[in-house]
């Protein structure tokens, strides 16, 4: 054979066997999907405020610092609230400040906490950050009860 020849049975063959070989494939259409998720977590579940003195001025001041996790994936920005489960009582008060977990973020400083959700830090968009600061403020003066009151904060974060 010349290379001519040569040269298109080759091609020729190529041909028939990609032919053969795609009559023998089969093909998976694949799908992903990714779904919005926001992870929030404190690094203390539990925090205690022990008053056993008052101020000249017959108020204390107790402030706790600690930090919290976050995790978004989130293409809208979210809040993070806060919310006591109980009243505390009269003659004392709970203010919490988050830190932004990002420069977008904007934290609201410190906010007294109630029994209503209290907007503590606004443009959570995507993140992922470990012991991003929180700070605790309790006080109490000569009128607060003497005893032990223990409610749960319950942080939600919402768009």
């Amino acid at each position: 054979m010349d290379i001519k020849k040569r040269h298109f049975f080759a091609v020729l063959m190529a041909q028939i066997l990609n032919v053969l070989a795609a009559a023998d494939r089969d093909t998976v259409e694949l799908r992903f999907r990714i779904d919005e998720f926001v992870d929030f977590g404190l690094e203390e579940p539990r925090v205690s405020f022990v008053v056993d003195r008052m101020d000249p001025d017959g108020e204390t001041v107790r402030q706790h610092r600690s930090g919290y996790r976050i995790v978004s994936n989130c293409d809208s920005p979210r809040r993070i609230v806060a919310s006591l489960s109980a009243p505390i009582p009269i003659g004392t008060s709970l203010d919490l400040e988050l830190d932004a977990p990002t420069t977008s973020s904007v934290s609201l400083g410190a906010r007294r906490l109630g029994a209503g959700a209290v907007e503590l830090l606004h443009g959570v968009g995507k993140v992922h950050r470990l012991g991003v600061g929180l700070t605790y403020t309790f006080r109490a003066d000569f009128t607060a009860p003497v005893g032990t009151v223990s409610p749960t904060i319950t942080f939600s974060v919402v768009p």
